[in-house]
């Protein structure tokens, strides 16, 4: 089961109502810090009601898609982000044993949908969730036309809204990684060479081909390929396949590439 958690900060519900349309979830759950008899819940009820009947003709045009079932969770706690990140890890806990004990479902996976104004405690929370095992990943992105960007060529305003958020590394992740390149040395010096490749230019958006590395280095494009493709197959992806032989470092390669360089080993 997939499901998808939407903290209702900001104008968030663009971006929400984007990915309920374009990725297929079985679960929608809508959550705020406020009272469930305060108008910010009254208001998140009408917002629920806006996304089904839109989903609804959704539905109605493209017989295959399911409408998802929509929840709406108020915390009712302040917004500090302690305080939102130990109600937020309450109610995704509770959330998973019911999963469990309900149906015959093993380990869901959350998907926690963020916008840069998303208040802090959200993925603290998120962290937290991750270090103890449970299925979590986290997507950050801006729903405006943002122009403070480092580099030019990155600013994209024709880019797929839902396309332009990027999944955050969370500690369970980054474990998992580490554990998983535990015994493989050949894969920890590919992936250390690539991280080495895209420090020359420091443009971590850059493609790369497995010749590019080859030349960077002493090793056979065989043999970069074959680690390669180990790592683009993971669950949560070291390298992420662009098509046409392309590829690009994930977030999450980059902070275990830097760790590897930092021991080299």
């Amino acid at each position: 089961m997939k499901i998808l958690v939407v903290p209702m900060h900001a104008s968030i519900g663009v971006a929400a109502f984007s990915y309920m349309e374009e990725k297929k979830y079985d679960r929608i759950i809508m959550v705020h810090p406020w009272s469930k008899k305060g108008s910010e819940n009254a208001n998140a009820e009408h917002l629920r009601e806006h996304f089904i009947r839109r989903l609804t003709k959704k539905s109605l045009k493209k017989r295959s898609y399911m409408i998802p079932e929509i929840e709406i969770i108020a915390m009712d706690c302040s917004q500090k982000p302690l305080e939102i990140a130990t109600n937020f890890e309450y109610i995704i806990k509770l959330d998973v044993d019911k999963s469990l004990k309900s149906q015959d479902i093993h380990n869901p996976l959350y998907h926690i949908l963020l916008v840069e104004e998303s208040p802090s405690g959200y993925l603290i929370g998120s962290m937290s969730l991750s270090g103890d095992g449970y299925n979590i990943n986290c997507l950050i992105g801006s729903i405006g036309y943002d122009i403070r960007k480092p580099k030019i060529g990155e600013f994209k305003p024709d880019e797929n809204l839902v396309e332009s958020f990027e999944q955050i590394p969370l500690l369970g992740h980054i474990q998992d990684a580490k554990d998983w390149l535990g015994n493989k040395s050949g894969t920890r010096r590919v992936l250390r060479e690539i991280y080495s490749w895209y420090r020359e230019e420091e443009d971590w958006e850059k493609e790369f081909r497995t010749i590019d590395i080859s030349d960077f280095t002493d090793l056979s494009q065989q043999v970069i390929s074959t680690h390669v493709t180990h790592m683009f197959k993971l669950q949560n992806p070291l390298i992420e396949s662009l098509g046409k032989r392309q590829y690009r470092i994930t977030r999450l390669g980059r902070s275990i590439g830097s760790s590897l360089s930092n021991n080299q080993n």
